[in-house]
């Protein structure tokens, strides 16, 4: 189930939408809490189990970053760590093979940059015209790559149309999508819900 999308603009603020679908893949309702959040200073959306949502949305303890830090290293050592103790904490986390895992990869996005976090616990750098998870990922990064020029200052509508194209093909994806940008950094970042 889900959409998730998530692009930087040319001002470096990151844009990040989701859809509202709670599916077995066989039935679905409009879940009541969002997929897409603030937490602490980052942008998180998940996809996945609704454990996952909630452990990253009210249980993630994140230490707040220095004003010099490096953002792909924040993301690939502090944050991870956070995220390992937080959900070992809570029984969420689980081991095959030696390696850790988790239900539900998710998009984060912290100082102008966008990463995708694996259920394994790997990190990608995202492409530059932004990056999908979920049921819908292949139909929205598609449409975020055609749309990457042709509306490249209106980047609510390239996340909105990235969700639209993902409900229009994928049953695991409905409305209502909700979309955020999170701009600034440091204590003065702030997130709000856009309305394209």
């Amino acid at each position: 189930m889900t959409c998730i999308v998530g692009l930087v603009d040319q001002e470096g603020a990151v844009w990040m939408g989701g859809d509202s679908c709670g599916s077995n893949g066989h039935t679905y309702d409009a879940a009541q809490g969002h997929k897409v959040f603030a937490q602490g200073q980052t942008v998180i959306g998940c996809t996945g189990s609704f454990r996952l949502i909630d452990l990253l949305r009210y249980r993630l303890d994140l230490r707040a970053p220095r004003e010099d830090e490096e953002p792909d290293r924040y993301i690939r050592c502090d944050f991870l760590e956070a995220l390992k103790a937080t959900f070992q904490a809570h029984g969420y986390l689980q081991t095959k093979d030696g390696l850790w895992s988790f239900c539900g990869p998710f998009l984060v996005g912290w100082r102008g940059h966008l990463w995708h976090v694996q259920g394994d616990m790997s990190v990608i750098s995202t492409q530059p015209w932004g990056d999908a998870v979920g049921s819908g990922c292949v139909a929205a990064s598609g449409s975020l790559y055609t749309t990457r020029e042709l509306f490249a200052e209106r980047p609510e509508r390239r996340v909105l149309m990235a969700l639209e194209a993902a409900e229009a093909v994928v049953t695991t994806v409905r409305g209502p999508h909700r979309i955020y940008r999170l701009s600034g950094f440091g204590p003065g970042a702030s997130i709000e819900e856009v309305t394209p």
